[in-house]
């Protein structure tokens, strides 16, 4: 994401020891660094998300037999026990997800390509040579962000990971605030969008996108700190109930860490560059945006 100075500029004109205009070349250099860094961590992200789909399809457990027959023979293969994903058998925890067929299509089938649209309708080239594209695809979007919303209840209330063996599934109920956080900050983007308040919507998109982007950055924070667990707490590989509860906990904390890490910085940002912290009205210039290609 590539924000851009608001019109007046959060830096002074005058006044200081440097000259305003070095003052300006500063915060723009700021900016576009801060700018690079975002879109790089959003591309990332957004790989991670489409390789997890198009290779793990966990989307076709019980659906495809050849899918949920590979599945279960690199379980037998130990080819999990490197995620907090196996449960007290050893056996990959979302095999489960074959009892929620309405969670697998809604929520998990649309991640892959939310996280490809998502890039291109951030991106301010795309959208102003291709508004027509921006407008169906932002429908699409929307749709595939109400899906992914109301998808997880299946998965939170039967057979989600967050789930523990003694039956508590606290920490996947408290994922349902969170999607409801998701699902709102899109309909309030649209809702924007249409009464023609740009400037608003680009903000509660960015809000929304960066709750999507939670999930993204959980997946990531999976792939790098796999290996520590096992050395900081004693019993996280082991075949039982308490293990696997140990290792759902895991798994929710890396969905805690993603949202810290994703819609934290994402509010610092719209404070920093939106006057008084307040949402822009229509017709103001808007204090941030997507990187350029």
């Amino acid at each position: 994401m590539a924000p851009q100075l608001p019109a007046s500029g959060p830096f002074p004109s005058s006044g200081g020891s440097q000259p305003a205009g070095r003052l300006l070349m500063l915060g723009v250099l700021e900016h576009r660094r801060f700018s690079t860094a975002m879109w790089s961590m959003l591309m990332l992200l957004s790989f991670i998300m489409v390789v997890h789909n198009l290779v793990l399809q966990t989307w076709g457990i019980g659906t495809f037999p050849s899918i949920t027959r590979r599945i279960e023979a690199q379980g037998e293969q130990g080819f999990y026990r490197s995620t907090p994903l196996f449960d007290a058998e050893g056996k990959p925890s979302f095999l489960a997800y074959a009892r929620t067929p309405a969670g697998r299509f809604m929520h998990i089938l649309p991640a892959g390509l939310w996280s490809v649209i998502a890039p291109l309708q951030l991106n301010p080239s795309f959208r102003a040579k291709h508004r027509a594209a921006h407008r169906r695809l932002g429908r699409l979007f929307i749709f595939m962000s109400v899906s992914i919303s109301l998808g997880l209840v299946p998965l939170v209330l039967g057979v989600a990971p967050t789930t523990t063996a003694t039956g508590d599934s606290r920490g996947g109920r408290g994922a349902l605030l969170f999607a409801g956080y998701f699902l709102v900050t899109g309909l309030l983007a649209v809702h924007h969008a249409r009464n023609k308040r740009f400037a608003d919507h680009r903000v509660w998109m960015l809000r929304h996108v960066a709750m999507g982007y939670s999930v993204h950055m959980q997946r990531l924070l999976g792939h790098l700190t796999w290996w520590i667990f096992p050395l900081l707490m004693p019993g996280y590989t082991d075949l039982t109930n308490d293990g696997m509860e140990l290792r759902a906990r895991v798994f929710a904390l890396y969905f805690v860490a993603g949202v810290v890490l994703t819609v934290g910085p994402m509010e610092v940002w719209l404070r920093h560059t939106l006057p008084s912290g307040k949402v822009l009205r229509a017709g103001q210039e808007p204090g941030l945006s997507i990187k350029d290609s």
